[in-house]
């Protein structure tokens, strides 16, 4: 909740992503305007200048309010899951990983640009609870029928073009990807440790 509520914080105060001065306190590149012309600043000088909070913040930012409610919806379905089962500075601690990890992804794979979103976390969240079920059933982690068939198709659909083609703008690919690698490998790990657990 604390998140969420954050998250829609940011939104209000970024005016959806339209009030760009806002938009460049928190994106992963900061922004520097001259007249009516606004330039991406270098990671390395942000980072030489102790803004740090750039690795993490990209995941506030939304474009939208399509954007957000859906986000949001996921985040608060998803993350309550394993907040119930993990406990909160779990899900926190994941969520600012998650970010980390999809935020820089994004950036290695496309260079310098503007993005946002929690769609990352989302996929890390998401991964975490399917390969932590498959390894050490919960009813935590049991997700509806088809709720990851359809996620996983929705990845695909957004690697090849079709749902930026289909009018949803440009869409976070390595950052998707990664937060899902991410959260089925700390699922995998998670659910044989505490298997083990259990079994000792």
């Amino acid at each position: 909740i604390t998140i969420l509520l954050l998250t829609l914080a940011v939104a209000l105060w970024t005016q959806l992503g339209t009030s760009l001065t806002a938009v460049a306190q928190l994106s992963f590149n900061a922004i520097v305007f001259e007249g009516d012309e606004a330039y991406l600043v270098s990671l390395a000088y942000s980072l030489e200048q102790g803004q740090w909070w750039r690795l993490i913040t990209p995941m506030l930012l939304h474009f939208g309010w399509l954007h957000l409610a859906m986000n949001s919806l996921w985040f608060w379905e998803l993350g309550r899951r394993i907040e119930l089962h993990q406990g909160s500075w779990f899900v926190l601690v994941f969520t600012l990983v998650g970010a980390l990890v999809s935020n820089v992804s994004q950036f290695w794979f496309s260079g310098p640009a503007l993005f946002g979103g929690l769609s990352g976390v989302l996929y890390a969240l998401l991964g975490f609870c399917w390969i932590y079920q498959r390894i050490n059933p919960v009813a935590a982690y049991n997700l509806p029928k088809g709720v990851v068939g359809m996620m996983l198709v929705w990845l695909v659909l957004c690697l090849v073009g079709v749902v930026s083609v289909m009018g949803f703008g440009q869409i976070a690919n390595a950052a998707h990807v990664s937060g899902l690698v991410l959260g089925c490998v700390a699922g995998a790990v998670m659910g044989v440790l505490n298997k083990l657990k259990v079994s000792e």
